[in-house]
């Protein structure tokens, strides 16, 4: 009885334990199929990553693809998950690839992601084995359409159609519609017309293909064909605005019955459309005017059918064959025309947006599409990550986080969010996102990416590249890898190696904004001016991205210093769009231009937290100029605001950056190397080199990882000329070898201290990464000139100008040529083959609005000459600077100023033109012109040579104080030239305008007449030994009227402490240019003439009257010319003429020069010599009388300028010797050794010591003379 009693009970257990068995067994034997039911379960409730993660396991597992493939995609499309999709695809064909719905989901996934290449290739392979597979063959002709491969798609839409099709997946009638619609696109309007035609004998009640064929006749602006085709449709299949568009075309047809049927039946259904009212009321009258009617013809552009779905499938086909223009009219349309919008239209409309990579249409579409369905979690995803693109961080913040924190396994939002956070400086938070998807998914490429840029974030230059060289030979090309590794080569600034990658995409996608914008701003940082310019020109002309077009274009032109230009571009930027962002460069733009006011009017309204904090420096920078306790006040303000801005902190204590105990507590206060790095490039820009330099080290020694900080220490050591910043660029080139900006910067320091050939050396080096680069080329060009091998210049510079751009232009404009009859286009155009270099291009561009062009002609010249833009521009500042710098090898300053100035205003950042227009105006005595370049340099450009410059010139124009003693002796020629003479002057010197200067000179004259050994002159013994002492002061101005004239004029005053009168003395010298062929002197000049005693009794002066020629002739040959009357007080007349010829052997600043001179001089009376018996009492005309005299000499020189830096402006330390020799007429052969010494030291000192010695058989002199000077 137990037995059967509890018998339900054993049965009951043993049916439990066995279910449970099974369940365990199914677990570990069919555990797949959980993974798959849990996967359906989250794909059912919309929790697509997850089931992307179960689907996976399920697949590792073995199961059939079948049962999940299609759930798979559609899941990936909507987390755009993309690698662990293509990885599974793969594998799922490896197992069975002959499965041809997996082959079409496959490269269906791909086409999502546009990777049409990648689908090309998984069709085509399938295709080999499977030549007559035509589903897939029509798959493949798809997507060649969609990669505007039209010719392509064409032929595989043929071989679709070759063959009667059998396949139940394909409809013939649908195929034959799809490739007609392709016909279309391609522009084959006569095959794709009678397609067509065939499609509707086949289906004559099918509207789509008649609206279809309308829209063809209207692209070819048939129109009578156009209203034959709509006649046979019923326009009750077409919308309300197509409608009106037929009914236009019935009137213009005058079948006025049926126009009115359907200008009156819209007119009941809206009765305030006074554009249908006037178009009905008025048919008649407008239908007779032909201009009129055709004029409204031509604004028809499509005709839509009446059917919501199928303008919604008309949109998705122009998508399709990527004719996004028309899909955007096309969904307008929808939303316009209907009263409940669809946010599937507004979400069309974004993804068009966001794949044309106009950001800020996308997100305006997509925030329309959330307001109406906020509840979507995939468009608030598209949403928040479109609005992170498109710099709108704040806005995007919130949702990021939400999102993030719903599915962490997002990666996407994950490394926006990180992104973000970053932006917003919050490198805590970054870390924690980025910790997480490392440890979720620790080889994703993305996330790898992540943390390169995490790395360079932190300065961390070699682990960065580092992890991207790891990542990119452990992957397949991927394009987006190359890009991001370009972005952060930026950090070390491998400029040329992201160039090529830049480039590189571009080949393959020449639409790609963001990559252009990329490559755009790589070359500006690159100073490759023009060619950023003519991209960001043609956006703008292609109406594209233009408020960021205008934006870029604005930053370049304020750091070529083209302040005009770049006001005009952010203004413009600012009009589209007054962001924060551009509110900022606006106001920095008008404060450059000294309009303060408006400039401080616009911060007030920036708003995002990030901008306001650059708000505040940027109104304290501003007012520093002004009134700097205001300045410091705002400052502080703002460091209450924002206290971890270091920068802020450095302004707001601005009085106290000198101090040492400050100095440690900012480097306490600093948080990292890069607030270290930021204080030295603060200290920097103060002119404070010491304190930059140890600032620099203080953050190496914080991290010896941080490359900017090591990089700055080196690039300021080369700024201040130190030779051993070579030594740290050569330490980084051992980590980052043949990197651009560290070679650049090795280059420019090796030519600012004088080692040019070693800096060709690197420059050649460069040249070999990248021949074409022209400002390497300029660069290379200008060491070889201050290296005084000015061939090499030459040459250099040429490289650049062996092509002409008139030649392409030529070339581009070929098939426009033959359109345009105006007869000044003509003969511009046929110059083009003529005029070397840029001319003819410059002279279309200048006629352009002069030329009888039609609207479509003139934009396809403007194109032509956009097209071109980069190669004109750069070679006419290249041919200008050649011109330039050619000149002022030469010496012929005044040309190298007209050119240097035409070069400036043309290319307004050319510090190397600007610097040399500056000393241009140094050697033309003009140096109050040459101050404000000078500032120029210094302010926009932190130009070194340039902040010397401009200190010397202001010393220059300082008054100054002079102390000069000369010592002159002579002795020959009998009793005639026999005088001692000892002069000490005391100056005091003012300048007025920096290039006229006032001088008032005190003057002591010790004279002493010396005597012959047996001389006749009567009492000599009571003479000798007599000296005779005088003062004087003499007032004297120079001023220097133009480069082409100066003057100088004084007065003189002398007066004998005993038996000899006071005397009036002067000169007046007035100078002229003629251009740079000669130096032209016209004077007078009034002295006394003090040879011998008989000079002193007799008050001898001499008014010399002259005109005096110096002319450079190819640099080293030069020839000077004088001729001068001498009339003397004792009605005596002298004629004087000299000419000497001399050669530069050897260039500056070691000049070895060969001279010859030849002289010519006749007196009208010879001395007279009266005697009392043989005692010499007198001798009329004291002084040598030459009597057709003639003169020989040659000498050799030589002058070594061993000046620390040798330009115009800059301290001089030189000396210079020179030996001479000749004969004479007189028989006297004669030698002169002639020496000086000058030096300018430390900035207002000037000593100087020359002297020299002649000896002659029949004349001796000697003199030495030395001064010193003193600015104040």
């Amino acid at each position: 009885m137990f037995k059967y009693k509890y018998r339900k009970y054993w049965i009951i257990c043993v049916l439990s334990i066995l279910a449970i068995l099974t369940t365990i067994a199914f677990h570990f034997y069919e555990s797949r199929w959980i993974d798959f039911r849990k996967a359906e379960k989250h794909f059912a409730d919309g929790r697509y990553s997850q089931a992307i993660e179960f689907y996976v396991k399920a697949m590792k597992k073995d199961l059939a693809p079948k049962f999940y493939i299609t759930q798979l995609l559609f899941a990936a499309k909507i987390t755009n998950t993309y690698e662990p999709i293509v990885e599974t695809y793969k594998k799922c064909i490896e197992k069975d690839p002959d499965n041809a719905e997996m082959i079409e989901g496959f490269a269906d996934f791909y086409v999502y992601f546009k990777e049409f290449d990648d689908a090309e290739k998984v069709l085509k392979l399938y295709l080999a084995d499977h030549p007559d597979d035509y589903y897939i063959r029509l798959e493949l002709a798809r997507v060649y359409s969609w990669n505007d491969n039209y010719e392509k798609s064409i032929l595989e839409y043929r071989k679709v159609l070759s063959n009667d099709i059998h396949d139940i997946r394909l409809d013939e009638y649908r195929v034959k519609l799809e490739f007609t619609k392709v016909l279309t696109y391609a522009e084959k309007y006569d095959q794709a017309i009678d397609l067509y035609k065939q499609l509707i004998f086949e289906k004559s009640r099918d509207w789509e293909v008649y609206i279809e064929l309308a829209n063809v006749y209207l692209a070819l602006k048939d129109y009578h064909n156009v209203f034959e085709t709509l006649n046979k449709v019923p326009y009750q299949e077409l919308d309300e605005s197509s409608q009106i568009y037929l009914a236009d075309l019935y009137a213009y047809y005058k079948h006025y019955d049926i126009a009115q049927e359907i200008y009156e039946n819209y007119l009941e259904k809206h009765l305030y459309s006074t554009n249908v009212y006037r178009k009905y009321s008025n048919m008649r009258i407008w239908s007779n005017d032909e201009e009129i009617s055709l004029e409204i013809l031509d604004r028809i552009k499509y005709f839509y059918p009446r059917d919501d779905e199928v303008l919604d499938d008309l949109g998705k086909d122009y998508i399709f064959a990527r004719k996004f223009d028309e899909a955007i009219r096309v969904y307008k349309h929808l939303i316009q025309r209907t009263k409940k919008v669809d946010p599937s239209y507004l979400i069309e409309l974004g993804d068009i947006y966001l794949t044309l990579d106009e950001k800020k249409m996308a997100i305006e579409y997509f925030q329309k599409a959330y307001d109406l369905d906020p509840l979507d979690d995939e468009l608030k995803r598209k949403l928040a990550l479109t609005l992170a693109w498109g710099g709108m961080q704040d806005r995007a913040l919130p949702l990021l986080e939400d999102l993030f924190e719903e599915n962490e396994k997002d990666q996407s939002v994950g490394i926006e969010l990180i992104r973000v956070y970053a932006l917003e400086k919050n490198e805590e938070k970054a870390i924690k996102v980025l910790a997480k998807l490392q440890k979720r998914f620790p080889k994703s490429p993305y996330v790898l990416m992540e943390v390169a840029a995490q790395q360079a974030r932190l300065g961390h230059a070699l682990a960065a590249r580092e992890v991207y060289q790891n990542l990119l030979s452990s992957v397949e090309y991927n394009e987006n890898i190359y890009i991001n590794y370009a972005d952060i080569m930026r950090l070390w600034g491998n400029y040329y190696e992201a160039e090529k990658i830049y480039r590189k995409a571009l080949e393959q996608n020449p639409n790609k904004s963001e990559i252009k914008f990329k490559l755009a701003w790589l070359l500006v940082n690159m100073k490759r001016y023009e060619e950023a310019e003519q991209i960001y020109k043609t956006f703008i002309f292609q109406k594209k991205n233009l408020d960021k077009a205008y934006y870029r274009l604005a930053k370049e032109k304020l750091l070529q210093r083209d302040l005009e230009q770049a006001l005009y571009y952010a203004n413009k930027s600012f009009v589209i769009n007054p962001s924060d962002k551009n509110i900022l460069l606006f106001s920095e733009v008008l404060a450059k231009n000294n309009k303060n006011d408006q400039a401080l009017i616009l911060l007030d309204e920036i708003e995002i937290k990030r901008y306001r904090e650059l708000t505040y420096l940027q109104k304290g920078k501003i007012y520093l100029s002004e009134n700097k306790e205001l300045a410091i006040n705002i400052l502080k303000k703002g460091l209450e605001l924002y206290p971890d801005n270091i920068e802020l902190f450095f302004y707001a204590n601005l009085n106290n950056i000198k101090n040492d105990e400050f100095k440690e507590i900012m480097a306490k206060r600093a948080k990292n190397a890069q607030d270290l790095t930021i204080i030295a490039w603060s200290y920097s820009e103060n002119n404070l080199e010491e304190e930059a330099l140890y600032f620099f080290e203080k953050a190496i020694e914080r991290d010896e990882k941080y490359y900017p900080a090591k990089f700055g220490l080196a690039q300021n050591l080369a700024m201040d000329n130190k030779i051993g910043a070579v030594k740290d660029f050569d330490a980084l080139l051992k980590d980052f070898p043949n990197d651009y900006q560290i070679l650049l910067w090795k280059a420019r320091v090796l030519g600012w201290t004088k080692h040019f050939k070693e800096s060709i050396e690197v420059y050649n080096i460069l040249l070999s990464l990248n021949p074409n680069d022209p400002q390497i080329i300029r660069e290379k060009a200008r060491v070889a000139a201050w290296d005084k091998n000015i061939d090499l210049a030459l040459e250099t510079y040429d490289k650049e100008l062996s092509f002409s751009v008139d030649l392409n232009l030529y070339e581009n404009l070929i098939p426009l040529s033959h359109e345009i009859e105006d007869i000044s286009f003509k003969r511009d155009f046929d110059n083009l083959k003529d005029i070397p270099f840029y001319f003819g291009y410059e002279r279309i561009k200048n006629n352009l609005n002069q030329y009888n062009l039609t609207k479509e002609q003139k934009k396809l010249l403007e194109k032509a000459l956009l097209k071109n833009l980069a190669q004109y521009n750069i070679q006419k500042s290249i041919y200008l600077e050649r011109k330039a710098k050619y000149a002022y090898y030469r010496m012929h300053y005044i040309e190298a100023n007209t050119v240097y100035k035409e070069l400036i205003d043309f290319f307004p950042s050319n510090e190397e033109a600007i610097f040399d227009y500056a000393q241009t105006f140094c050697h033309l005595k003009l140096c109050n012109k040459a101050r404000p370049l000078y500032q120029i340099l210094v302010d926009d450009f932190n130009h070194n040579r340039a902040k010397i410059a401009l200190e010397r010139n202001k010393i220059k124009s300082d008054p100054f104080v002079r102390f000069a003693h000369e010592f002159f002796q002579e002795a020959g020629r009998g009793d005639i030239d026999r005088v001692k003479r000892n002069r000490t002057d005391f100056n005091l010197g003012f300048y007025f305008r920096c290039r006229n200067l006032l001088r008032f000179t005190a003057h002591r004259w010790a004279e002493e007449p010396t005597y012959e050994k047996n001389t006749q002159i009567k009492d000599v013994e009571d003479l000798k030994g007599i000296t005779y002492d005088a003062y004087g002061y003499s007032i004297d101005f120079d001023a220097t009227f133009s480069k082409y004239m100066g003057t100088s004029l004084g007065f003189r005053q002398k007066y004998y402490l005993k038996k000899f009168n006071t005397t009036n003395l002067g000169h007046l010298f007035l100078w002229f240019r003629a251009k740079d062929a000669a130096k032209v002197t016209l004077g007078f000049d009034r002295d006394n003439e003090i040879d011998n005693i008989f000079s002193f009794r007799n008050d001898v002066q001499i008014n010399r009257l002259f005109l005096q020629s110096s002319s450079l002739i190819k640099r080293r040959l030069s020839i000077d010319a004088l001729g001068e009357a001498q009339i003397y007080s004792d009605n005596n007349f002298i004629d004087l003429f000299r000419l000497d010829l001399g050669y530069r052997l050897t260039p500056f600043p070691k000049i070895f020069k060969f001279e010859v001179r030849g002289e010519y001089r006749n007196s009208d009376k010879l001395n007279n010599f009266v005697f009392e018996g043989v005692d010499l009492v007198n001798i009329i005309h004291p002084y040598w009388t030459p009597n057709h005299y003639k003169a020989f000499l040659a000498s050799f020189s030589w002058y070594h300028d061993v000046s620390l830096l040798q330009f115009c402006e800059a301290e001089k330390h030189y000396y210079e010797f020179k030996l001479s020799t000749g004969t004479d007429t007189e028989k006297n052969p004669t030698i002169t050794f002639y020496g000086g010494w000058h030096l300018e030291f430390r900035k207002k000192g000037l000593i100087s010591i020359n002297g020299y010695i002649t000896r002659s058989r029949i004349w001796d002199a000697s003199s030495v003379w030395a001064e010193y000077k003193y600015s104040f």
